[in-house]
């Protein structure tokens, strides 16, 4: 009965982020890049319009989610705009729907595997999906396993000392990596040599614990130790990444 984010209402709430960050950042700064965890889309139609807003309609937008709930990337892909190429065909785990009103396809998971449940929407918003394919400054399209986001969430309570849930450590993963390689792919340098500005939206969550974290480090270490590399997608691209504490 109330929307968790496909309703206009819920991007306008959403939005007052983008001008928070606006009045936080620097006088005359705008960011080179604002990345995001999407799920179905709220958060994200939020930064959207806000960008809007604010004029930022030029930055560039990083959207992360994890495989297993990667609905809007597979939206995205089903739309020409965004993608290297030509829209691509659907996954067999994916159904498409053709939205009349925003005139996009939509994917619809038929399966969701990623523990990082507030992800875990079978389809995105079409009103985003639309939003994004016609955002000027671009969308980067990322999906990261389960245990790139733990390592990310583990990173960052280290450092800052704040529990975020895997939904949320998702959009930090980038930061930790530990490529700058792939890192320079999502936010270019600055043709003038300067240090780029870049904001991660990170809305925390509730479903985190201690013996939660205690649960993902095991789960990490377990697939460090296998030597094998973490995939990653971006805009149909596949980046390896070394698997690391």
């Amino acid at each position: 009965m109330v929307p968790a984010y496909d309703d206009p209402i819920v991007w306008e709430g959403h939005s007052s982020i983008v001008t928070e960050m606006s009045q936080q950042l620097p006088p005359g700064t705008t960011p080179d890049a604002i990345l995001c965890s999407v799920g179905g889309g709220g958060l994200l139609g939020g930064i959207i319009q806000g960008c809007n807003k604010v004029g930022w309609e030029h930055v560039r937008l990083v959207t992360l989610e994890t495989l297993g709930s990667n609905c809007f990337y597979e939206s995205l892909a089903l739309n020409p705009g965004v993608f290297s190429g030509a829209a691509r065909a659907p996954h067999e785990n994916v159904t498409v729907v053709h939205d009349e009103v925003h005139d996009v396809q939509v994917a619809h998971l038929a399966k969701l595997t990623s523990q990082a449940t507030s992800l875990g929407a079978p389809a995105p918003s079409a009103g985003v999906v639309k939003m994004a394919l016609q955002h000027k400054g671009g969308i980067k399209s990322v999906c990261i396993p389960d245990a790139l986001a733990m390592q990310a969430g583990m990173r960052f309570a280290d450092e800052h000392k704040v529990l975020v849930e895997l939904a949320c450590a998702t959009t930090l993963a980038p930061a930790y990596w530990g490529s700058q390689e792939h890192f320079d792919k999502l936010v270019p340098p600055r043709e003038d040599g300067r240090r780029r500005t870049v904001v991660f939206e990170v809305c925390g969550g509730f479903k985190i614990s201690l013996a939660e974290m205690e649960k993902h480090q095991k789960e990490v270490e377990a697939e460090v130790q296998t030597g094998e590399a973490w995939r990653v997608l971006c805009n149909g691209e596949q980046w390896s990444i070394q698997a690391t504490l």
